[in-house]
């Protein structure tokens, strides 16, 4: 925990920021076209895991109502803005977006580390 004080302190680590992901109408609702965008939605967000930008991620099992959440791993908010834009979900209208900043206090563990 003093490491994860001392490198806040510093300005060292990346920001982090609370994504949360609500549909902007019921999944049985979507037409095939914006059926194929929350596919491509879901490839972007993957793509985002693997490079690194996402730290954590994943969505409630309410099968009605949905909910994304993402800790984003960036080194600037506007990284962060330019994420949720380029989200084809959100430009489509699908989903609505919500950035908060975020401490996070309880990184995943370093591969190894246990």
């Amino acid at each position: 925990m003093l490491l994860v004080l001392a490198l806040a302190a510093s300005g060292a680590e990346k920001k982090h920021f609370l994504l949360t992901l609500n549909l902007t109408r019921p999944l049985d609702q979507l037409s095939p076209a914006q059926q194929q965008t929350l596919r491509q939605h879901g490839d972007y967000l993957n793509k985002l895991y693997l490079s690194g930008r996402i730290a954590a991620g994943g969505r409630t099992q309410d099968p009605a109502r949905p909910i994304g959440l993402a800790v984003l791993e960036v080194d600037a908010e506007a990284d962060a803005r330019s994420i949720v834009a380029a989200d084809p979900a959100v430009s489509a209208g699908l989903m609505k977006a919500e950035l908060q900043p975020f401490f996070l206090a309880f990184p995943p563990p370093e591969p190894g580390v246990k």
